[in-house]
């Protein structure tokens, strides 16, 4: 069965599997440690022009619908820790673009192994049509396990809200079960130190 992305949905929770578009992730430059009151902590900024939803659709809906209640009373939701549903932050994987990913990989047989989805490592989601043909389409599109980020929810949701961060497309469940079980089976795995 060919790949063929669904339309997302312009409001409402993030999807497991939904591809957001023009995403920037602000990092402090400064180690995780306290500070003194008042100083002025410098940020790297970086986009990223596509990233997955990896966290999972039951925690982004128990999240979301709390979350949508306490902003209609008027009450704060920037700190999720206190509130047993919110999630303080949403787990996304870097996608890249065959261009970028191929830069990174070195030799030409873990090259088709990644294209073949045959690298436990990666995952391919070929060139697609999102929701009706004549509309766009995604280019071959590359998931690298190990480049994963998390960004604060509350953030997410008002840059949604204020259309700074694109909704793209979003996977079809069969592609998306696929993938997931990919996803966790890397997370998964055993490490042998090399010898």
């Amino acid at each position: 069965m060919p790949l063929q992305y669904l339309l997302p949905t312009t409001s409402g929770a993030l999807r497991q599997g939904e591809i957001i578009s023009e995403v920037w992730e602000h990092q402090p430059s400064h180690s995780p440690v306290e500070l003194p009151e008042g100083s002025a902590i410098g940020v790297h900024s970086e986009l990223h022009p596509h990233l997955l939803v990896m966290t999972a659709d039951c925690d982004l809906l128990w999240d979301y619908q709390p979350r949508l209640a306490l902003r209609d009373k008027g009450e704060s939701v920037q700190s999720a820790r206190d509130h047993p549903s919110l999630l303080p932050h949403v787990l996304f994987c870097e996608i890249y673009d065959e261009v970028e990913i191929k830069g990174r990989v070195l030799g030409s047989d873990l090259w088709k192994r990644i294209r073949q989805n045959q690298d436990e490592r990666y995952h391919h989601l070929s060139a697609s049509a999102v929701g009706d043909p004549t509309v766009s389409d995604l280019p071959d599109l590359y998931l690298d396990f190990k480049k994963t980020l998390t960004l604060p929810t509350h953030r997410l949701y008002e840059a949604l809200e204020s259309s700074r961060i694109r909704r793209s497309a979003v996977l079809p469940p069969v592609f998306l079960q696929a993938l997931m079980h990919r996803f966790y089976s890397f997370l998964g795995r055993v490490g042998v130190p090399e010898s």
